[in-house]
Order: structure tokens, then C-alpha cells, then sequence
């Protein structure tokens, strides 16, 4: 018989009988729940519990039955108990004969047993409950919508719940953008803003979707800065503008449209680019714009100024004297529409306007106004040389001479030579200058101006050159005086049986500060000597053989030889003289004296040391004083820098194969060389820490470290006074003279 059919049989036979329930609820897994017993039925053998299997989601529920049985299959009546491993067994009951019992899953998922114990006897059964995850029933994105600037991100949450509501988690997630180009989305929500625009950012887990939408837009402009501020344009000329855009917090913001205004169009014009444009002079405000905020700056527009002078093509000479010449040339406008005024200058054979003379005699001397434009002009050039051919040459020009002059072009150049005359007589020699100071062992360069009865200038005359008191100050036949003593002295000039003088005042010097102030301490002396031994004429390698250690070679035309100089500062009268005569070439020197170090690391050589004044500068502006050599190749020296004329200063190079070559200029103290006066100059090289000093007359001039020095140490110190280099000559007698000199290190 089905088992359906026996069970409802013995339903319906407990229908009649009286059955006594007691419920009980109890917490534990395998402990009674509800106990229910009927004191006049038959044992039961078996419990049948239904039904046998069931699948669940957490927390949701299963009606269970239990029903007693006799061995005979009959229904009896039994007392149960419910036990679970997970969940809970709840709403349990008896009703005719039947046992109820409702389960409510938990929140764990898996396989859980609920069992039905019957009292007495040890009989159960069990239903099989399976307990799967809730599938996700919708998904929230949050927040659900949202607005970002270019460049910010923004993290996204996803919340998923099942049926009922609950929130479901260790889901998978998968994130998407519908315009990545726009707003990216990584794994774990987190949203970039790319570019201007919106997208809809999605989540989806289990076949479910939820979605937020991002809008994205780019950060404000807060500020416009126009630079520069104010500009200042000549009519016709333009002038570039440029705006900086930034946000609230100072950032610069690229990639801005800017639209450029003028206030006054009429002023300054201004394009979309910011480059303004001046019309005519004014003042106009030019302003941009971005986003709504601004920035401006403002133009001053000038008138352009007027055109320069025009240029004289004509000049030209239209007769001669043994004294003059006279020119003639149409007169040009001066650029206002005014005649210009001119300057003119002549020179003897081709003219150089830089270095002709100016007119200062005649209606020619300049400058010479203006009368009509295009008007024919005649002038005269007084104090010419007879039988002399000049070049002359004139420019217009407008303003002021020497403060606000505009010039023209310069005029085509013409010639003329004068005619033929007795030279005038010498009137008057005057002396320049017409009185002067030196101190003792200086020296002072005196010119004459010499000039016939008419006041003019001339020149190729024979001048004489004489001192009232020889032991005062000596005089050369250029006019180069030389203070010997303290006193004073007339220096006369003569010409043609013509004199000029002028007064010479010869000071003392103060006495030189003793010593080498500067010479490190801890170092050995190697030399401390005084120039007293004669200096020998030859060219070979001669010591000289005073027990010094100096030597000399390189002296073949007695170029080096021992002077006298009463105001030597250290040990007079004796002093090392180099002479660089007239024809002297670039490039050598003229005599050497050296001295042997025991391969040093350290070297300060002291010494003192006067340039002749004049002093003719080499065209390459290396004027050489000392050198120090290691004990391979290359060597390091010290020189009186500067362009021919001066002004000079000390500088020191280093000449190393395969290492830096580069001057050392003064970066301490900028010093000129004073010429015609002594100086101590003071010279220290530490090869091993890399530096290089020098001093003069107690002032640190130059201070350099981290110098790069090749292996072995120094080996000899030379007065090898070198003229530049390669090329030129001397058109002059120069000297360099050395007293003392002390050299010392380790």
C-alpha cells in the first residue's frame, strides 16, 4: 500500500483519540523543542518527517511535519524533539497526532540537517535543507548622480540586495563607462574625469545593473593676468601681449580661449593672438577675457619719431690756399622740414671719420648751421698745412652736438691738397699738462701743442725736452718723465728757438707695509732675494752663481739686466729690469730669470713688481708676469690683462695638456693696475686641495677652488714676462721692473 495512503489511514485513526500536547521552546542544537504525548496509544516505532528535502535562502522559511508510527505502520503517539546545526526550528506544534515544526534558514549557506527525535525510544528522522545564496535583486550606485572638474576622480559605491531588501554582500561587481573618453571607471569604482562632457557609469553584479551619471566640466577660470602690465608702442610698431589664466587656488590653467580687447581701436589695435598694434599716440586699455573674467593692461602709443637727416652727396672743394680750402655743398632737410646743421672733419691723405679732426677754425667749424634746404653753401677750413692733401668729409644732423644729436648718413668724402707755401715759423709752444704731481719712481707723460703767429696748429717740428733738476725727475725726448726724488722740478719744452714750460712736484712715497702678509703659515722658504747680482748677456742657462739659486737664460740682447730705482719698496736701489723696445714682437720675452722648486705642492711666490707708463698692450690683451711650471707638462701663469689702452687687471691661466684651459678673472676684488707705481703682488697655489689665490697690494683679487692640477708637483718659478702672443709689435719702449722676491712652500 502506498505509504500515502497508510499514513492517511492512521490519521484518521488518531482523529479519534484524545491527545495531550505540551510545548517546550529550547536554545541548542539536538535539545527538545516541543514534546507531545498520548498516555493511551501504542509505542511508536519509526518518526517520518516531511518533507525530506528542501532548498532555502537565508532567513527564509520551510513548514516541516513529523508523524509517529507503530511497527505496524499504525500512527502513535509520540513525544519530539527538533534539533539543527544552523538556523532555527520555530511555530512548533501538535495537532492530531501530528508534529509542526517551521524552520528559518540562517545567514550561513550549505547543507543543514534538521532532525526530529521521538520520546521514548531513540527514534529520528531527518529533512535535508539546502541553503543558497539569495541572488541579487538590485543594485544601487551611490551617489547617483555627480559633478566633476577635468582632472578630479571621484570613488562610486555599489549596493546590492536581494528580494526582501537585504543588503547582499562578496558580490562581484563589474564596472563600466559609457564614454571613457569622458570619465574612466577602474575595478573598484573609482571614476577619472577626462574631458569635457557626461557619461553613465554602471555596476552590475549577477545580471543586475545600477547606474549614476557624471558630469564633467572643466575647473573655472578665476583670474586673467595680462603681462607686461603697461607697454609703451611707437605708431606703426607692434607689441606682444600674453594672458595667464588661473584658478581660484593660483593654478595655472592652460588651453583657455581668450578674446583680446582695445578700448580705444583708434589708439591700439590688438589681435586674437595679443599682439597689439599702435595706430596713432594715445592711450588705450587692452584687456582679455576668459570665462567671464579679466585682466588688462595698458598701451601708451607714441608718435614715430621723425625721419633721420638727409645726406649730403655733393661736397666738394671749390679753391685752395698754402693755409685752406673751401667747400661747397647743397643743404639737406634735417627730418622736420627745418635745414639741418652740420658737422665737418678733414684729415691729412684718406679720411676715417672716427679718427678725422673737427673743423674748429673757419665758417666750415662745426657746427655749422643750416640756412635753406636746397640751398648752394660755401664754407672755409682754416689751419691747413701748405702743399698738403686732405681728406674731408661732413654729416647733417639735428639737435645738440654731444646730447641729443640724430645724425644723418655721411657724406661722400672729396679731397684737396693745398697749395704750396714757406713753412710758418714755431709763435708759441705750450706744455700739457701744465703742471703735475708725481711720487718717487712714478712717471709722467708731457705733450707740447705748437703754434705759428696765425694760431695754427703745427706739426713735424724738432722739440727739445729738458728738467731743471736731473735728480729730481729725468726727461726722455717723447716727454716721459721719470721722478727719481723727492723736490720739485721745470720741465721745458723747445721748439725753433720757441720754449713752453710746465712744474713738476716729486712726492715721497710712504713707505711700503713690510712683509708677505698673505704667505700661509707652516711653509718652508725656498727663496727670499733681492735683485743685486748683474744679470749675465748671453743666451745660454747661466746661474748667477751667488748663491741664490737663481739663473738666467734667454738674454742674448741684454734685454734683462739689473736697473737702479732709489724708490724700490723693498730693497733698493737694485731692481730686475725687463726693457721691451721699440720692434719688440708678440710672443716672447725679453730675458728669464728661474728658480728650482723641490716639486711642491703648495708654491706662494711674493714679489714686487711696476709696468712702465706708458704701456703698450698686446693686441691679444696678455700682458705675462710669472709662470710656475710642474713637474711634467703644462705650466700655470700670472699676467696684466687688459686691451691695449687699459685698463688692466691681474688674471691668472692654466695651461695643462688634457685639462681645462679657461681664465681665471678677479672675483673678490676688481682692481686696476695702476701703471708707473709698484705693486706687491702676492701668489698661492695649493695643487692638492685645488685652489688658487692671489693678491695685490694687500687686497685679495682672486679666489678659486676646485682647480684641476696634473700629477706631480711644482718645479720651477720663472720671471718670464711674456708680450702677448703670437703678432704684433712694440711702437714704444716699455719696461717691467721686480724687487724682491720670496717664494716659499711645501
Amino acid at each position: 500500500m502506498p505509504f500515502t495512503f497508510k499514513l492517511s489511514q492512521r490519521l484518521a485513526r488518531m482523529r479519534s483519540r484524545a491527545v495531550f500536547v505540551t510545548l517546550a521552546v529550547l536554545a541548542g542544537c539536538e535539545k527538545p523543542i516541543a514534546v507531545a504525548t498520548d498516555p493511551g496509544g501504542a509505542s511508536a516505532s519509526q518518526l517520518v518527517l516531511s518533507p525530506r528535502t528542501v532548498t532555502l535562502y537565508p532567513n527564509q522559511t520551510v513548514d516541516l511535519t513529523a508523524v509517529g508510527l507503530t511497527s505496524a505502520g499504525d500512527t502513535a503517539v509520540v513525544s519530539v524533539s527538533w534539533s539543527v546545526a544552523s538556523g532555527s526550528v520555530i511555530d512548533t506544534s501538535t495537532s492530531g497526532g501530528k508534529h509542526y515544526g517551521r524552520y528559518k534558514a540562517g545567514t550561513d549557506t550549505g547543507t543543514v540537517k534538521v532532525v526530529v527525535h521521538g520520546h521514548p525510544g531513540t527514534t529520528t528522522d531527518t529533512s535535508v535543507v539546502t541553503v543558497a545564496p539569495a541572488p541579487v535583486a538590485s543594485v544601487t550606485v551611490s551617489p547617483s548622480s555627480a559633478s566633476l572638474f577635468v582632472g578630479q576622480t571621484l570613488q562610486l559605491g555599489a549596493t546590492m540586495t536581494d528580494s526582501a531588501g537585504n543588503v547582499l554582500s562578496g558580490r562581484t561587481v563589474t564596472w563600466t563607462s559609457s564614454n571613457p573618453s569622458v570619465v574612466t571607471v577602474n575595478g573598484s569604482g573609482l571614476a577619472g574625469a577626462v574631458a569635457i562632457g557626461s557619461a553613465t557609469i554602471t555596476a552590475t553584479s549577477e545580471g543586475r545593473t545600477g547606474t549614476a551619471v557624471v558630469s564633467v566640466s572643466n575647473v573655472p577660470v578665476a583670474t586673467v593676468t595680462v603681462s607686461p602690465a603697461s607697454a609703451s608702442v611707437v605708431a606703426g610698431q607692434t607689441a606682444q601681449l600674453a594672458a595667464t589664466t588661473r584658478d581660484a587656488s593660483g593654478n595655472v590653467l592652460t588651453g583657455r580661449s581668450i578674446v583680446w580687447t582695445s578700448s580705444n581701436g583708434s589708439v591700439a589695435t590688438v589681435s586674437g593672438s595679443g599682439l597689439v598694434t599702435g595706430v596713432t599716440a594715445g592711450s588705450a586699455t587692452i584687456t582679455a577675457t576668459s570665462e567671464g573674467q579679466s585682466g588688462s593692461a595698458a598701451m601708451t602709443v607714441t608718435s614715430p619719431p621723425p625721419p633721420s637727416p638727409a645726406t649730403v652727396t655733393d661736397l666738394g672743394i671749390s679753391a685752395v690756399t698754402d693755409s685752406s680750402v673751401t667747400l661747397s655743398f647743397t643743404e639737406v632737410t634735417d627730418g622736420t622740414g627745418s635745414p639741418a646743421s652740420y658737422d665737418v672733419r678733414y684729415a691729412v691723405g684718406t679720411i676715417s671719420w672716427g679718427s678725422a679732426t673737427e673743423v674748429s677754425r673757419g665758417t666750415c667749424a662745426t657746427p655749422v648751421a643750416g640756412t635753406a634746404i636746397g640751398a648752394k653753401r660755401t664754407c672755409t677750413v682754416l689751419g691747413l698745412a701748405a702743399s698738403t692733401t686732405y681728406g674731408i668729409q661732413l654729416v647733417a644732423f639735428r639737435g645738440t652736438l654731444g646730447a641729443n644729436a640724430v645724425f644723418g648718413a655721411l657724406s661722400n668724402a672729396t679731397s684737396g691738397t693745398t697749395a704750396a707755401g714757406a713753412p710758418a715759423p714755431v709763435a708759441t709752444v705750450v706744455v700739457s699738462p701744465g703742471s703735475a704731481s708725481v711720487g718717487v719712481g712714478g712717471t709722467q707723460q708731457f705733450t707740447t701743442t705748437l703754434k705759428d703767429a696765425s694760431g695754427n696748429v703745427l706739426t713735424g717740428r724738432t722739440v727739445t725736452w729738458t728738467s731743471s733738476a736731473v735728480s729730481v725727475a729725468t726727461i726722455t725726448g717723447n716727454g716721459l718723465v721719470s721722478a727719481l726724488l723727492a723736490g720739485t722740478s721745470t720741465i721745458t719744452a723747445t721748439s725753433e728757438g720757441q720754449s713752453g714750460t710746465a712744474s713738476l712736484t716729486v712726492t715721497a712715497l710712504p713707505p711700503p707695509p713690510g712683509g708677505w702678509p698673505n704667505e700661509p703659515s707652516g711653509l718652508s722658504v725656498w727663496s727670499d732675494y733681492g735683485f743685486g747680482t748683474a744679470i749675465p748677456v748671453t743666451s745660454s742657462d747661466v746661474s748667477l752663481g751667488d748663491g741664490s739659486g737663481w739663473s738666467s737664460i734667454y738674454n742674448g740682447n741684454g734685454l734683462g739686466s739689473i736697473g737702479t730705482d732709489l724708490a724700490a719698496p723693498a730693497s733698493p736701489p737694485a731692481v730686475f729690469q725687463l726693457k721691451y723696445p721699440v720692434g719688440f714682437t708678440g710672443g716672447s720675452s725679453p730675458s728669464t730669470l728661474y728658480h728650482n722648486l723641490p716639486n711642491g705642492n703648495q708654491v706662494y711666490a711674493g714679489f714686487w713688481w711696476k709696468p712702465s707708463n706708458p704701456w703698450q698692450g698686446h693686441a691679444s690683451n696678455v700682458n705675462k708676469i710669472a709662470f710656475l711650471f710642474p713637474g711634467n707638462n703644462g705650466d700655470m701663469y700670472l699676467a696684466m690683462y687688459g686691451p691695449p689702452g687699459g685698463p688692466y687687471q691681474l688674471r691668472v691661466l692654466p695651461e695643462f695638456p688634457g685639462l681645462p684651459v679657461a681664465w681665471y678673472v678677479p672675483n673678490v676684488t676688481q682692481v686696476a693696475v695702476a701703471l708707473g707705481q709698484w705693486h706687491r703682488i702676492e701668489w698661492w697655489v695649493d695643487r692638492t686641495a685645488g685652489v688658487v689665490r692671489w693678491w695685490m697690494d694687500g687686497q685679495l683679487i682672486g679666489d678659486y677652488s676646485g682647480v684641476a692640477f696634473p700629477s706631480g708637483g711644482f718645479s720651477l718659478f720663472e720671471f718670464s714676462s711674456t708680450w702677448g702672443g703670437i703678432g704684433d709689435s712694440k711702437t714704444e719702449t716699455d719696461y717691467y721692473w721686480f724687487d724682491h722676491v720670496h717664494l716659499s712652500g711645501h
